[in-house]
């Protein structure tokens, strides 16, 4: 097993779930005292006898079998049931309470890309049966920026745009395209303009979620971009050291 980050045991305590780092989570089974027991002496047999064939070849199994039969091992306690991969990294892991009747336990996944994904967990495998997919972006929001009469937000990420309304916290429209770090929602609320780490300047048609046309703005990341205050055009700042102004 890989470096562990998260264990958790359902409710009954004879489930073990391991979140190893990265993708993978492993089900185990607690094995009760007796079959622990049996395990740790059927192991220990066949090592004195591996052991002592390697001597002179006469073997006696039971000989030394007693007194090491209570020196349990992580082996001889937990055995695999099932590893489980999911889609993305793994933030968190958490074994639910309740047992369902048609599965040894439900398994909770909070991955990296704002998915909550429920495993129903059976003695050798998995199933996904649900996915609970938050609005909010799947990488981290470069910018946001609210529209002159407050009633539209606009956040970009690096591989999404997203328009909000800002009263209820809705997300009303998601325009997947290149990687914003600024944005300008023009008046009337028609249009956005985002500005690129490409340097360019994406025009987006706020209403039919469509970028209309891109604009080589700049040699560097667009860092920001503002209106002119008579309403008559916009600036734009760059990495590549320029400041330059647009008319509409």
């Amino acid at each position: 097993m890989s470096k562990v980050a998260t264990v958790r045991f359902n409710n009954s305590r004879n489930l073990l779930a391991c979140q190893v780092v990265g993708k993978i989570v492993e089900i185990l089974c607690v094995l009760d005292e007796t079959e622990s027991k049996r395990k740790a002496r059927i192991h220990r047999k066949k090592k004195f006898v591996k052991q002592v064939a390697g001597v002179n070849g006469d073997v006696n199994p039971s000989i030394g079998e007693e007194s090491s039969i209570h020196n349990l091992t992580v082996s001889n306690v937990f055995k695999l049931l099932h590893t489980l991969r999911a889609s993305k990294k793994i933030c968190s892991i958490s074994l639910c309470l309740v047992t369902p009747k048609s599965s040894l336990a439900s398994l909770a996944l909070s991955l990296n890309n704002n998915l909550l994904e429920i495993h129903s967990i059976e003695s050798n495998s998995s199933t996904k049966t649900l996915t609970i997919e938050l609005q909010g972006h799947r990488s981290d929001v470069r910018s946001v920026t609210l529209s002159s009469n407050n009633t539209l937000l606009m956040s970009t990420s690096h591989n999404a745009v997203k328009f909000w309304n800002p009263s209820i916290g809705s997300c009303l429209r998601t325009i997947d395209y290149g990687y914003g770090l600024s944005g300008l929602i023009l008046p009337r609320n028609k249009y956005a303009l985002v500005g690129t780490k490409g340097g360019t300047i994406e025009i987006i048609d706020i209403g039919s979620g469509t970028c209309i046309d891109v604009v080589e703005a700049h040699g560097g990341f667009v860092r920001s971009i503002a209106t002119i205050l008579d309403g008559g055009g916009f600036v734009t700042e760059s990495e590549d050291h320029e400041v330059k102004f647009w008319g509409y």
